[in-house]
């Protein structure tokens, strides 16, 4: 894999998160951190993003609807791949957005290294996803 290591500045930038479980939690807190704006597709919301959606801080959906692939070039997928959820990935892989999977990143053509920050001092680890 060869890969290309680069510094992104989100500000202000639209992202895709589907699932909101542990992972999810982390991906969206380290995109709303960056100053993303993030719709997060979860069917089943614990409080916390029930709260987040509440205070503005997100979009909060239930469902997926394709129309979402249209607001964003980034989709970042933190729940468990079933054939509904690879649907997803290959709907935006073939629309040519970038993709992140937190189980698979053979499938990604991105993903985020492990990151130990004191700013404006960042360490990025990465062990090819």
């Amino acid at each position: 894999m060869r890969l290309l290591t680069v510094n992104l500045d989100f500000e202000g930038q639209k992202a895709l998160l589907v699932g909101a479980g542990a992972v999810g939690r982390r991906k969206l807190s380290t995109l709303l951190e960056a100053g993303a704006t993030v719709r997060v597709v979860e069917p089943n919301p614990a409080p916390w993003l029930l709260d987040l959606a509440t205070e503005g801080l997100i979009l909060l959906e239930k469902a997926f609807d394709p129309s979402f692939l249209d607001e964003s070039p980034w989709v970042f997928v933190a729940t468990n791949l079933d054939q509904s959820i690879m649907a997803i990935v290959k709907l935006a892989q073939k629309k040519g957005l970038w993709v992140s999977l937190a189980s698979d990143p053979k499938e990604s053509n991105f993903f985020q290294p492990a990151v130990a920050s004191d700013e404006p001092f960042r360490l990025a680890v990465s062990t090819g996803g």
